[in-house]
């Protein structure tokens, strides 16, 4: 009876770490792709601010130019403005991936994950929390009464 009790126990203990071993695969893999995403982020950065350099320098050449070069010069001003355009859009497809990725994975292990792959400055938590609240959809109606109610007992 002890020996089939005991049986019992390992049986138990050896499924739980079946399962537990599975979720850790899977949050290495997250943290994998998170730091991937987060590396694609810093190059967009590292680029934008290039362009930003170059579209200064511009600038200064446009005040200085001769009126026969300032056509060339805002034509590639303006260029440089498009070209940071797609940046911030593919900067925001990427962390809109990031918060699908995150959105997936229980609170716990998300916040050590923003703290191991260094993602507090590009995900901040504020922007998950004012976007949670923002899709709150409230009564605009019962807001006013609520507060005409309130009003009245002053």
């Amino acid at each position: 009876m002890k020996s089939i009790f005991i049986f019992l126990i390992i049986a138990l203990v050896s499924a739980d770490v079946s399962v537990n071993g599975a979720w850790v695969g899977k949050l290495y893999q997250i943290k994998g792709k998170l730091e991937l995403l987060s590396s694609k982020l810093d190059e967009i950065d590292d680029q934008k601010r290039h362009i930003y350099d170059k579209l200064d320098h511009a600038q200064l050449d446009l005040e200085n130019a001769l009126p026969e070069a300032k056509t060339e010069i805002s034509e590639k001003i303006i260029e440089m403005r498009g070209q940071i355009a797609v940046l911030e859009m593919k900067k925001s497809r990427i962390k809109s991936v990031l918060k699908t990725i995150m959105n997936k994975v229980p609170e716990h292990y998300r916040r050590m994950m923003i703290r191991q792959t260094k993602l507090e400055s590009k995900f901040d938590e504020v922007d998950s929390i004012i976007s949670q609240t923002s899709s709150l959809k409230t009564n605009k109606k019962l807001v006013k009464k609520a507060v005409k109610r309130a009003l009245k007992g002053f």
